[in-house]
């Protein structure tokens, strides 16, 4: 009795859950807090919309409050910037991006895709497997021998490295369009990487 050791390869496609979109309100109020900072002027009109257009108050998060000041000292008119983060599901940006478009003074600083892995990582898995049989059945078949059991299994998940760090900002001005909400300014509002499983098998073999 020996050992055949089988390694695959499986991708497959997934798509974006929602996006995590970084935004820049300037301002003049010195409020701190998640829910002061929403209740502020400067991001009073954003998130009625937002939350008017489905999303929830626990998608709209205070990330961080800059002063402007060379002394870094708070005063009672202080201008400071505001940074929010907005999470959206893929059917919302489009929406969510037309509300921006309308706000004077927000900036978007980058959008980040978020993706669910799991379930599809199971899925893959499966498959791997699947592929790893065959392979062994065909291998064991031209060696002369069977295969009468599975020693040991291991498999790693990942992403696709040149898609897993995709972002963008505003760069091109596109909130500046004032594009009619929804938005439809050319951009396709939906991303997809490549999931894969390694998968190496070692399995019991006999004559």
């Amino acid at each position: 009795m020996g050992t055949l050791r089988v390694s695959v390869q499986h991708d497959v496609p997934v798509t974006a859950t929602k996006a995590r979109l970084h935004l820049l309100v300037p301002g003049a109020s010195g409020v701190f807090g998640n829910a002061a900072v929403k209740k502020a002027a400067e991001v009073r009109a954003l998130t009625t919309e937002l939350l008017a257009a489905g999303i929830g108050d626990e998608d709209i998060e205070v990330m961080g409050i800059r002063l402007l000041s060379e002394s870094g000292k708070l005063s009672k008119n202080q201008r400071v910037e505001f940074q929010l983060c907005v999470a959206a599901t893929a059917a919302q940006l489009s929406a969510v991006v037309g509300i921006l478009a309308d706000q004077p003074n927000v900036s978007l600083r980058s959008l980040n895709w978020v993706f669910e892995t799991f379930e599809a990582g199971i899925a893959a898995s499966q498959a791997a497997l699947e592929k790893a049989r065959r392979k062994a059945d065909a291998m064991a078949a031209t060696a002369g021998v069977r295969i009468i059991g599975v020693k040991e299994i291991s498999d790693s998940v990942s992403l696709s490295w040149e898609e897993s760090g995709q972002s963008f900002g505003d760069a091109g001005g596109l909130l500046r369009l004032r594009a009619a909400k929804p938005a439809d300014i050319g951009v396709d509002f939906t991303s997809s990487r490549n999931l894969t499983v390694h998968m190496t098998v070692d399995y019991r073999i006999g004559e």
